[in-house]
């Protein structure tokens, strides 16, 4: 592979990390992601294993690096949102047994 698209494809997979890495450290730390969508982050889920396998079949490494790391934030992200999810209604339901 010609240098220059290496260097692109190492430069992409650098911001690709570093604009992860913060979005989850915030979601995970607070363990919160109310402003998310969880049909986004599902759609971003397949749709990076969609681009891994994509990767595996093409060789080409730099594209499945990419995905992987937006798979594993993306997965992370989606987790803290479901289980939020089902602490937020367990949350209610105590309420309103306190309440009565």
């Amino acid at each position: 592979m010609d240098t220059t698209i290496i260097s692109f494809a190492v430069i992409g997979n650098v911001c690709n990390l570093a604009y992860n890495i913060p979005f989850v450290y915030v979601v995970l730390k607070h363990w919160n992601a109310d402003n998310i969508s969880q049909k986004f982050l599902s759609l971003r889920v397949f749709s990076s294993m969609i681009w891994i396998t994509y990767g595996i079949l093409t060789i080409d490494v730099y594209i499945a690096l990419a995905y992987v790391i937006t798979l594993i934030s993306s997965t992370l992200v989606l987790y803290v949102k479901m289980t939020q999810v089902k602490n937020v209604e367990q949350d209610k339901q105590i309420m309103h047994i306190k309440e009565t």
